[in-house]
Parts: C-alpha cells; structure tokens; sequence
C-alpha cells in the first residue's frame, strides 16, 4: 500500500532520530494502541484510520509471539490511580469511534489470542441517533446495539466518543457537557454498565473540558498525542499511539519501543 508523502517523511524522521529519542527516554510506562477500522468494505478508498484486516492479524500475532503484556483499559487507568504501574512493555488495545468492522473483524481474532480491548463509541452514530456525521468513514457502517452490547458482555471495555464527534471546544460549554453526559448516558444504558472513560474526538481538547470530563463521571479521558504513559501523567490526558495502514511490521515494533514518541513530545498537548 502506498504511503503518501507525509507519512513517508515522518517514518524517515522517524527512523532517524526515533531511536536515539527512545534509548534516551527508556521504556517504562504502557502504551494505548489507537485503531478506528479493521479490514471493512473491500471498495473502500485508502483512509488513515482503516487498517487492512491481515495487517491487523500480523500485529496481533506479533504482541502475542513476542509475549506482550496486553492490557484492558481499566487496568491502564487503575496503574495511574494508584501508582502501581504495569508490567514491562504493556500495551492496550483501543478502537475510537464504533465501526462495524470492528465487531466483525477484530473481536473474533482478539477473542483467539485472549487480548482485552476497549472502544470509544460516538452513540449518536451507532444508535442510529440522526445527527451528521461527515467527518467520520463514509464507506464504513456503523456498529449496531446488539453488536455493541456483544462487545460489552464479551469483556471490552465500552467508552464514550461524544454523541455527535464534533470538536467538544467549538461548542459552549452547556453544549459540551451534554454531548458528555448524554453519550454516557444513551452507553449506560445499552450495555447495562458505568461508563468510565471518555475519548475527545479529533484529539480536541482543553483544561475546561477535562474539568468538565470529570464532572461528568469519568474516571478518565483519551487524546490523540503520541507516547507511553507513565505514573507521573494524568489519566485525564492518556497519551495514545495511533496505527495506520502503512504501519509495516517494522514500523509497528519501532512504535512499540518508543521510537515516535518523541513526536508527542514535539507537538506539546493535543
């Protein structure tokens, strides 16, 4: 699969100064791998966020061979909490905001291999709620209720995306926290669980709104900078490590040992 331009300088960047960075900053602390979908409509157009279902498969396998600590969200969250931490080189597994394919394609291998998973669900979207919904995949359907609610009684750890996906700053803040507490609300509701933890959509987010976040009743909340999280970060600002589809096996070890997050560093807070 073509890489376009962008990515193809930031992976020679990446190789260049990526292991220097990681060697110099050590590899404690567990890492949230991002994925949206897996695999879906084979007529589908070449997007960032959806990763052939093989490619998926081959990264999977290669946590499991190489004996990978791969952990649930809660337990990502409760190492911050209480300061306990994590086993070495622990990863997570997470899915923002709830296509099908994921049910389809991803469940069924992560069920195989024993690995927990969480998804960050926009209920708007998935519940059929009407709202627009243009900037997330067009060629993509959204996970049905009863494949959601499947999801939760198979053990994922079910969070919320917002209830429409638009960028929570863009609105006031009244506004805010109902997109907030109605998609933990309508989630609640269908898997028949708290909903804890909370991912802003486009990464988007301020103080105000992790204040909000909070108010709401999560215990956590997701953005979109690259890197490991360690005990002296926040569970209000988890740090994930978004995987493409032009992440080659190689890409997707150097990702594993750190060699991008000096990126997350780069860019400051998002």
């Amino acid at each position: 699969m073509a890489r376009p331009g962008r990515e193809r300088a930031k992976a020679a960047i990446a190789a260049t100064a990526g292991r220097f960075m990681a060697n110099l900053a050590g590899r404690p602390g567990v890492r949230i791998l991002l994925y949206h979908a897996v695999g879906g409509d084979s007529g589908a157009g070449v997007s960032r966020y959806r990763v052939p279902a093989d490619l998926f498969e081959a990264q999977i396998a290669l946590l499991a061979r190489e004996n990978y600590p791969v952990m649930g969200l809660d337990a990502v969250v409760a190492g911050l909490e209480d300061g306990s931490g994590w086993p070495e080189r622990a990863v997570a597994i997470a899915f923002d905001d709830g296509y099908q394919s994921v049910f389809r394609n991803a469940l069924p291998l992560l069920k195989r291999f024993g690995f927990p998973a969480a998804v960050y669900v926009v209920p708007g979207y998935c519940l059929r709620g009407g709202e627009p919904f243009d900037d997330l995949l067009s060629n993509e359907e959204p996970m049905a209720p009863d494949e959601l609610a499947s999801l939760a009684s198979e053990g994922w750890t079910v969070g919320s995306h917002s209830m429409t996906h638009r960028r929570l700053s863009s609105f006031e803040a009244e506004t805010a926290m109902h997109e907030l507490v109605e998609s933990r609300r309508r989630l609640a509701d269908l898997v028949g669980r708290p909903i804890d933890h909370f991912s802003f959509p486009h990464g988007d987010w301020t103080p105000e709104l992790v204040a909000q976040a909070r108010r709401a009743g999560y215990r956590s909340s997701a953005t979109s900078r690259e890197g490991a999280n360690r005990l002296t970060d926040s569970p209000w600002m988890l740090k994930r490590i978004e995987i493409t589809p032009w992440d080659t096996l190689t890409v997707f070890r150097r990702k594993l040992d750190g060699w991008y997050d000096w990126l997350g560093r780069l860019r400051g807070p998002r």
